[in-house]
């Protein structure tokens, strides 16, 4: 654990967007601002500071950086539902083109291109979904601020990492899940439908050519409860090399 008091102010906003059947096509931007300082003086003596580390000197966006960027998306939804969808399919492909200002290391600017691929199969009464999810992050430098670099960890991705576990110049994901209707209840005068699904997520991330073929692979269950279309309660429990972690909280989920 390294010490360090991190502020970041980040900006996203999609400017312009297009509505055609299940076709979506949008422009949008985004200012990210992250400067580092050092952490709790109470601990200096335990931990030592991130910024005063040499082992950190020169990596991008260690002394702070503004990230500036726009984008654009191209998205195909055919799902039953856009929140809480159980059929369909949806694609998402997103193109960015960043530029890096300040900080004392020289930083090139760079561009991003993601990949979000989701297949929806289920049952006729729905009460049984089977869910095949892709995601492919490539950045087209590998002197990318450090913040800013594609991640994986989280309840969205790898389950088994806390979010934010892993960095690097590309990110390849992928993941399967199982989800069963147990039961639908009312919970303080809402109708919630409860599901337990079993999963299997695999990932990894890695810079330039340094990739080796080796995965994360990290099965586990979850539970939801779903108030649909609008809102879910969503708890992971997953199986990694860190040990069992749960993941969750107050979403709207995939």
């Amino acid at each position: 654990m390294r010490k360090m008091n991190q502020t970041t102010r980040m900006k996203s906003l999609a400017v312009f967007s297009i509505y055609k059947n299940n076709l979506r096509f949008s422009v949008g931007g985004k200012v990210r601002s992250v400067d580092l300082k050092r952490g709790a003086e109470r601990l200096a003596g335990d931990l030592p500071f991130t910024i005063n580390e040499a082992r950190f000197d020169g990596v991008p966006g260690i002394t702070g950086s503004t990230v500036v960027g726009e984008r654009v998306s191209l998205v195909y939804d055919a799902r039953n539902q856009e929140f809480t969808p159980s059929a369909g399919f949806f694609v998402k492909l997103t193109a960015e083109y960043d530029q890096v200002t300040g900080g004392a290391e020289p930083v090139s600017d760079y561009g991003r291109f993601e990949v979000d691929l989701r297949k929806y199969f289920s049952t006729v009464d729905q009460r049984l979904t089977l869910l095949f999810r892709n995601n492919l992050t490539f950045t087209t430098s590998d002197d990318v601020p450090f913040f800013d670099q594609a991640t994986l960890g989280g309840e969205s991705t790898l389950r088994a990492f806390d979010k934010g576990r892993f960095y690097g110049q590309h990110a390849v994901f992928g993941s399967m899940e199982v989800r069963f209707q147990a039961m639908h209840i009312v919970m303080m005068g809402f109708p919630m439908d409860l599901e337990i699904g079993t999963f299997l997520d695999v990932g990894q991330v890695f810079n330039g050519s340094d990739f080796d073929g080796g995965f994360n692979v990290n099965p586990g269950m979850s539970m939801r409860f779903l108030n649909r279309p609008n809102i879910g309660i969503v708890a992971n429990g997953a199986l990694g090399q860190d040990g069992i972690i749960f993941t969750g909280g107050v979403s709207l989920p995939f």
